[in-house]
């Protein structure tokens, strides 16, 4: 620990540098609004209420570490650093657009890549997402036909934007949801992820089918397909995580001529899938030729 670090300097006015000493109350101001954490040296007058007064000149000031004080300063963690709700998703995807390695995504695509690089904070996913070729148009038009969604698990249907979904007059169905999965996946020995998919495949034609939890759902669900016992869905997206039967899922699904979006690899999850669902709302939204509400147009526009 340095000299600076240990002691609390008290000095007069006049004996401060000259950028302290010029202005005190523009100081004042600069440390109660300044957010940025690598700011160590602050002043404040000697009558601010959170320092205790030990000097009787009131003009003196108080030049101390922030750093090693910060229950002196009259700033809370949020005043430091959160920012407006409209601010922070501004940053962030403006941080999300600077991150994006270059690449051959088109602006649909890449549009739904920014929002699940949004969701997960990484952007190291880039490489990994997969779209077959007019899958995000499949899924847009499907949107917009009112279709029904079903998710594998709570997590991904919780993640998405019900607003969004409302006003495509979509529904969303948690397939783990049904009942008398845990008999039927007991006495076929398999598990209830796959169950459910085997119990709701009368009811996934031309639906969007969203998988980020288990492979086993997947592979139930492309073996349903392989056999001829479920119509094709009008979207397959397709990204469970885990170690086992996850890459190869993912794999199966992908050499198969449905439309679908993927995540390569072990990588995925309700998040992922949740913010790729997400985006497409937005981007069918944004399809549409009519809106009944102008202003909450404008806000998808905004925030798609």
């Amino acid at each position: 620990m340095g000299r600076r670090d240990e002691t609390r300097l008290s000095q007069k006015p006049g004996d401060l540098p000259d950028e302290f000493a010029r202005n005190p109350s523009r100081n004042k101001e600069r440390v109660l609004n300044d957010a940025s954490p690598t700011a160590h040296l602050i002043c404040l007058p000697l009558t601010h209420p959170y320092l205790a007064p030990d000097n009787e000149q009131n003009g003196s000031l108080y030049l101390f570490e922030e750093k090693h004080e910060r229950d002196t300063l009259a700033m809370t963690l949020m005043q430091r650093f959160a920012l407006p709700p409209d601010e922070i998703y501004r940053r962030s995807f403006a941080t999300v657009d600077a991150l994006l390695p270059a690449g051959n995504w088109s602006p649909e695509e890449r549009h739904v890549l920014r929002r699940i690089i949004h969701a997960t904070g990484d952007p190291q996913l880039a490489p990994y997402l997969h779209f077959k070729p007019l899958a995000i148009e499949h899924g847009i038009q499907a949107l917009q036909r009112h279709t029904a969604i079903f998710t594998d698990v709570h997590m991904v249907a919780a993640g998405c934007n019900r607003r969004w979904c409302d006003a495509l007059g979509c529904s969303i169905d948690v397939l783990i949801a049904q009942e008398g999965l845990e008999d039927m996946a007991q006495a076929a020995q398999i598990t209830r992820s796959a169950a459910a998919i085997i119990k709701a495949l009368p009811l996934l034609g031309g639906t969007i089918v969203v998988i980020g939890n288990a492979p086993t759902a997947l592979l139930a669900l492309l073996d349903a397909l392989d056999e001829g016992r479920c119509e094709p869905p009008a979207l397959i997206i397709g990204m469970p995580v885990g170690f086992i039967a996850t890459t190869e899922s993912k794999t199966a699904l992908w050499e198969r001529a449905y439309p679908a979006i993927i995540v390569e690899g072990t990588r995925g999850g309700s998040p992922v899938a949740a913010a790729t669902l997400n985006a497409l709302f937005s981007l069918a939204l944004q399809g549409m030729q009519q809106a009944t509400d102008p202003a909450f147009m404008q806000w998808v526009n905004d925030h798609g």
